[in-house]
């Protein structure tokens, strides 16, 4: 291999391996909200940018394309199929509503902050750039592809060829040479366009698209930029592995035999190897009618890690791209690695190819392969067309895809009646199982090698599980450490009737554990096209020490007619962040000690909803808790906002964390959580609780109660209370005004703004708590010039956390209100100092504020301070505190368990169990108690000496001092 090829391999590889490093995309998919749409029709089913909003952004050099034009947005409503799932429709809804905006030579950021604030926009994300899954080899010389009869084409041909239909299969890539001798006569013509006549005669909002479109330079040639040689080669050698033309006695195959090849060209416009238009172009495969939609390229990424890398309008264009009726095939990309998405393969309604070896069935080196995988295909070494006119070789997970997607062309020719669902379950049922030759990679290769003869011909089970359900223990829904969930599933069968098929659970998280050894659930009968709702199939256990916010991987293995397939599903456990809403107000509260968001990043927070109307932009961009006793101790929550926050005070106990409840007076969310995890912690427990008014009148707040416990040693000269990084502004033409009222211990904070629909108003108060009370205003990030204001962020270091001493002088004595010189502001606002002695608590209860004007808010307090009044009349502590289960040990219980209560001060109490329909297994105590930690030991047995059932169990502690449940499992001998 020469100098220069070895480079070209190397470059290739590198894209594939480290994906979009070092390149700053500067376009924005941006979600309009529905209320706002001009022209939509009462069901919210077609929607456009408001022209204002439109004209607003183009006026400043910004360009916006809406994904469906006018024209286009027509036929939308002709092709929307009325027998869709709910869901579905909603998704096919919201598409209609998805703009780009590129920024052009607007800055980046001011356009980033715009998109942030604007009240008309739903949701935007960056566009990321995917990269073409594969690599070229220095051979060129292979006269035939040497898989054909390992994938049994000859045998698929004599049954079926695609020339016999109308199939059609979109190529999304970096470009096609649809003029290529081995091409031309099968690329798909426009039936509704005229030649060259600069008219959009099929109304679809592309003028003269007679053969696809070119979305990199906005024509109506797709074939690739001579400028980017590998996308333009790329392109046109996928459409050959899928759609060459077959039996003319010249160059390569197409693995279709003849099926109509719809050409898109997705690429970036400047640079080769990136895809930056890819959905763009499957929802305009889609809307012409596309069948089978190939996609040899992938943006890599962590589901567990980073919860931004999943896109929601990557999700709703492919949903949608499935409600119309066409099937995805992705690459699965070549990072090589298990346990590493790619996207959109990812992305459950696509059929996800693995790449294997050249002429032996291994898995190949550097393909990726997980439990999400659905097929694999060869794709080392591959021979088909590329630009030029010629003929090359190129490997990897690119060419694997476009093999499977001729094969589903012929399956589709062959039972033209067949959905995408249904294809996509016969080409997984019909593979060859491969985990004997790649143990490595055992249930990481879905159905195995596909099989061309088999999916066409063989009548097999086409039987998955659909969707998975969990149900928590104590019913708040929430999945929690140390809890017991039951599981239940929804079975699909897309073909014909088929008897005793078996569902096993499988796991190899270690923080999930299967109980009373049922991993199996039989079902003697599934009828042809149905679904079967199996409920309460298995119980699972979670570990006290999963980590908050963790997705296990759950399999749900379904066998029939000795054949075994897994579908898998990642549920979030833990989760770091729960909402507390009623019909005109949200609110999140996180398990970490932030506010509104579990993790903040510019300009706007994960996990969570913030503080806001719904539907609407939350009014923060985040902030936290604060607990002090002076400048070397300070536990907080209050990070650093970008990127993702590095630094961690607080965290959930382990077996607690988030509760939710629904209440006659208000709706609940409970968070406990400690500052164990702080490097100079002051040794507390926080428990936290909103609150949210149904009740009418009361509709414009959140009473949060913060009760903060000495749990290492005494504490003396504490202060507690709340930073807020407020966002209420828009852009730097705006300012926030901050009003401090030190009588009625309440922050306000307005937007002055030269548009009247944008002024918002919120704030903070004290309800109750220690005395003293200090609040004020500080600079988000200073301006240029100093003007004696402190900051919140070093602007030479944005992502340095504040320092201890920062934060205590803030909380001690923060800077007076008045008007900001500098648009968006932050806000602190504490009490104290006061003493805490060991094990005792002391609350903090505020109200957080949403209204149009200062008159309501300060109406809105005065009602804050009633509801709260008459929550306290009703109990002698507002939460938690006086009595309260420990975490039994162990749970679920074998044997032998410990149930452990505390009680802040001496008291009656009653101790029982019960079943889960109510009725009582069995008292154990009932008597006078001390202050402080209790143990009662159960064995499982009621009040007879007799042994109950396996099963959840609750238990119920009676008290003056209040009415606390627990749940336990016992699960034998």
């Amino acid at each position: 291999m020469n100098s220069s090829r070895v480079i070209w391999l190397l470059l290739v590889l590198g894209l594939a391996f480290l994906g979009p490093a070092g390149v700053r995309a500067a376009d924005y998919h941006v979600l309009i909200q529905a209320p706002a749409m001009e022209g939509g029709s009462p069901d919210g089913a077609t929607h456009s940018a408001p022209a204002s909003w439109q004209r607003r952004l183009e006026s400043r050099g910004l360009r916006v394309r809406p994904l469906l034009s006018p024209s286009l947005r027509a036929r939308w409503q002709r092709l929307r199929p009325r027998k869709v799932s709910a869901r579905d429709r909603q998704v096919l809804d919201r598409v209609s509503r998805w703009v780009r905006v590129s920024s052009g030579a607007f800055e980046d950021r001011a356009l980033r902050e715009w998109l942030a604030m604007d009240p008309a926009v739903e949701a935007y994300e960056e566009v990321g750039l995917s990269w073409l899954s594969a690599s070229p080899d220095d051979s060129l010389f292979i006269n035939q592809l040497p898989f054909l009869s390992q994938l049994q084409f000859p045998a698929a041909w004599d049954a079926a060829r695609g020339q016999d239909g109308g199939v059609v299969i979109g190529v999304v890539d970096g470009g096609t040479e649809w003029r290529h001798p081995d091409l031309v006569d099968n690329i798909w013509s426009n039936p509704g366009e005229i030649p060259d006549n600069g008219i959009d005669d099929d109304g679809n909002g592309f003028v003269d698209d007679l053969h696809g479109w070119n979305f990199a330079n906005d024509t109506n040639d797709p074939t690739g930029l001579p400028t980017l040689s590998f996308n333009a080669s790329h392109g046109t050698h996928v459409a050959g592995l899928a759609g060459a033309r077959t039996d003319n006695g010249v160059g390569v195959v197409g693995s279709s035999w003849n099926a109509r090849i719809l050409p898109v060209n997705a690429s970036h416009p400047e640079i080769d190897g990136a895809i930056s238009f890819g959905y763009e172009g499957i929802l305009y495969a889609a809307l012409l009618g596309a069948d089978f939609i190939n996609v040899s390229w992938a943006r890599p990424g962590r589901e567990t890690q980073t919860p931004q890398r999943a896109s929601i309008f990557e999700q709703d264009i492919v949903s949608a791209a499935r409600a119309l009726g066409s099937l995805v095939i992705c690459a699965a990309g070549n990072n090589g690695l298990a346990d590493f998405p790619a996207y959109p393969a990812f992305y459950p309604s696509t059929l996800a190819v693995a790449a294997t070896g050249f002429s032996q069935p291994e898995l190949w080196f550097s393909s990726n392969r997980d439990y999400w995988v659905d097929i694999a295909a060869p794709g080392v070494r591959s021979l088909s067309t590329v630009a030029g006119g010629g003929y090359g070789i190129l490997s990897g997970t690119s060419m694997a895809a476009p093999l499977v997607t001729g094969i589903a062309a012929l399956v589709k020719t062959a039972h033209p009646e067949w959905g995408p669902e249904r294809i996509r379950q016969q080409i997984r049922w019909t593979g060859l199982d491969l985990d004997g030759l790649n143990s490595f990679a055992a249930g990481r290769m879905g159905g195995g090698l596909v099989q061309a003869a088999s999916a066409v011909i063989r009548d097999l089970p086409g039987v998955h599980v659909e969707s998975l359900q969990i149900s928590d223990a104590d019913g708040d829904g929430l999945a929690e450490g140390g809890e017991v969930l039951t599981l239940s599933f929804e079975l699909v069968n897309e073909s014909r009737r088929t008897e005793n098929v078996f569902v096993r659970l499988l796991t190899d998280d270690p923080y999930v554990q299967i109980l009373g050894g049922r991993s199996t659930v039989r079902i003697p009968v599934v009828e042809a096209e149905s679904r079967i709702e199996v409920r309460e199939a298995f119980l699972t256990w979670l570990s006290l020490r999963v980590p908050p916010g963790h997705r296990p991987v759950l399999r749900l293995e379904v066998e029939a007619e000795g054949r075994r397939l897994a579908n898998v599903f990642y549920p979030e456990i833990a989760p770091l962040d729960a909402v507390s809403a009623n019909a005109t107000i949200e609110y999140s509260l996180t398990a970490n000690g932030k506010v509104g968001f579990s993790i903040l990043t510019s300009p706007y927070g994960l996990g969570g909803v913030g503080f806001r109307r719904p539907g609407q932009r939350s009014v923060l961009l985040g902030g936290g808790l604060l607990v002090g006793d002076g400048e070397s101790r300070v536990s907080d929550a209050v990070q650093s906002a970008r990127p993702v926050d590095a630094f961690e005070d607080f965290h959930p106990l382990q077996g607690q964390g988030l509760g939710r409840a629904v209440g006659p007076d208000a709706i609940e969310v409970t968070a406990t959580f400690s500052d164990r995890v702080s490097s100079e912690r002051l040794g507390i427990g926080v428990h936290q609780r909103a609150l949210v008014s149904p009740a009418a009148g009361r509709e414009n707040f959140v009473i949060l109660d913060t009760a903060v416990e000495a749990q290492l040693d005494s504490l003396v000269g504490l202060r507690m209370g709340f930073l807020v990084d407020w966002e209420m502004t828009w852009l730097g033409e705006d300012r926030d005004r901050i009003l401090v009222d030190p009588q009625n211990r309440l922050l306000l904070v307005q937007t002055e703004t030269p548009r009247p629909e944008l002024s918002a108003w919120a704030g903070l108060a004290v309800l109750e708590g220690p005395a003293g009370f200090a609040s004020g205003w500080m600079h988000d990030i200073p301006p240029a010039e100093a003007d004696g204001i402190p900051s919140l962020y070093d602007p030479t270091n944005l992502q340095a956390k504040p320092t201890n001493a920062t934060l205590w002088q803030l909380l001690e004595s923060p800077p007076g209100g008045g008007n900001s010189p500098f648009g968006a502001v932050a806000s602190v606002m504490g009490v104290g100092p006061f003493d805490l002695p060991l094990g005792d608590r002391r609350h903090l209860t505020v109200a957080w504020i949403l209204g149009e004007s200062e008159e309501e808010c300060r109406a809105a307090l005065r009602e804050a301070r009633i509801m709260w009044n008459e929550m306290r009349s009703r109990t002698a502590e507002p939460s938690s505190s006086l009595v309260e289960f420990l975490p039994a040990i162990p749970n679920p219980m074998f044997r032998e368990g410990r149930i452990r209560i505390r009680l802040i001060q001496a008291g009656d109490v009653e101790l029982s169990i019960y079943d889960l329909r109510g009725r009582l297994v069995r008292g154990l105590f009932s008597g006078s108690l001390a202050a402080g930690t209790h143990q009662f030991f159960w064995r499982g047995e009621d009040g007879r000496g007799r042994r109950v059932a396996r099963g959840v169990y609750r238990l119920r502690l009676d008290s003056p001092l209040g009415l606390r449940t627990q749940s336990v499992t016992w699960i034998g001998p």
